[in-house]
């Protein structure tokens, strides 16, 4: 089956083949290789797109944010072993690394409806300086909602800019 013209597809639509039709999958469903039809190749799971940034082989689209591992605090947290902290900003969402002894923190904008942008300040009485706290709060699709701040980014102005900027185009390009 030949389709003519600019096609757009969303996570979960059913596309129409010569043999039946296939589900067309988001890369961060599951932390697994997807198969990708009529293209011959795979969509990267999370731990190949956060393999792929500690290399510096990155697409252009890509915002990469890492930082070093401090000896003693690593020391302390029984991480000194472990890679440093890395948070990736794709097209299609977000991969945060921690540690070996946490889950990998991912965002797939597929699976998000909308997100709003979350600011608290705090200061002393005797301060002239103001502490902010940014977070993102995530509606999902399916009704849950969560909330986005990267753990080892915290506070990092500019990957809450590329996660909005990321999350935007996203949803220009592929509706929804």
């Amino acid at each position: 089956m030949l389709l003519e013209g600019p096609v757009h597809f969303a996570c979960g639509d059913s596309i129409p083949t010569d043999s039946g039709s296939l589900v067309l999958q988001c890369p961060f469903s599951n932390a697994r290789r997807l198969a990708v039809a009529n293209t011959g190749g795979d969509m990267a799971d999370p731990r190949a797109i956060l393999d792929q940034a500690r290399q510096g082989s990155i697409p252009e689209n890509w915002r990469v944010f890492t930082k070093k591992r401090g000896k003693i605090s690593g020391f302390f947290h029984g991480t000194s072993q472990d890679p440093d902290p890395l948070l990736v900003i794709t097209p299609d969402g977000a991969i945060e690394y921690v540690s070996e002894s946490k889950s990998l923190a991912i965002v797939n904008f597929c699976d998000v409806a909308k997100i709003t942008l979350r600011v608290t300040a705090s200061s002393f009485s005797d301060s002239t300086t103001v502490n902010l706290s940014v977070w993102l709060d995530l509606d999902y699709r399916d009704g849950r909602k969560g909330k986005w701040q990267a753990v080892s980014f915290k506070n990092d102005f500019q990957a809450i800019q590329d996660f909005i900027e990321a999350y935007a185009t996203h949803k220009a390009l592929r509706g929804g």
